[in-house]
């Protein structure tokens, strides 16, 4: 016999959070935050994403940059946490290579099941302009270059999403 899922025993195991009576989804953004820029344009993401009603978590918000290793190791398993309570994962692929660390977030969570789906606003490439292959396919090739872009592919991956009934 299958057992109800309790939603509200366990809802941050889910890839959606019940916020004031509405359903929103959650989103991951991996992105570099290492300049004025590109911190700036985290932001203007978030920003965004929040304007299309989705939840979102910025590690940049709450995480500095660590060199004590036992901090090191909290804050990369943190994130794996909030990838893990995301129903999608955002990656920002700007740059001529894109984010080491936004990278290894994007395998996680392409391991996780996760809706993984990139945004490159600009046209720097190492490859001839083109983005690497193993890079795309952890984004299972959905990548915008914009933020219209973006939330079209959003809106479509939270329209086909469902809450799970049973487990």
């Amino acid at each position: 016999m299958k057992k109800k899922v309790s939603y509200s025993s366990d809802i941050s195991r889910l890839p959606h959070l019940i916020i004031q009576g509405q359903l929103k989804m959650k989103i991951y953004i991996a992105a570099s935050s290492f300049s004025n820029s590109e911190e700036k344009f985290n932001l203007e993401l978030e920003d965004y994403l929040k304007h299309l009603g989705f939840e979102t978590y910025l590690p940049e918000r709450t995480e500095l940059l660590e060199t004590n290793p036992v901090r090191k190791k909290v804050n990369f398993e943190k994130n794996i946490d909030e990838i893990k309570k995301s129903g999608v994962l955002v990656v920002v692929l700007d740059g001529r290579v894109p984010d080491e660390g936004a990278c290894v977030y994007s395998g996680a969570g392409y391991i996780l099941g996760k809706d993984c789906v990139g945004i490159k606003t600009d046209s720097r490439s190492m490859l001839n302009g083109k983005g690497h292959p193993v890079i795309e396919g952890s984004l299972n090739y959905r990548i915008a270059g914009n933020f219209e872009e973006l939330g079209d592919m959003l809106n479509e991956i939270k329209n086909q999403s469902k809450l799970p009934e049973y487990v």
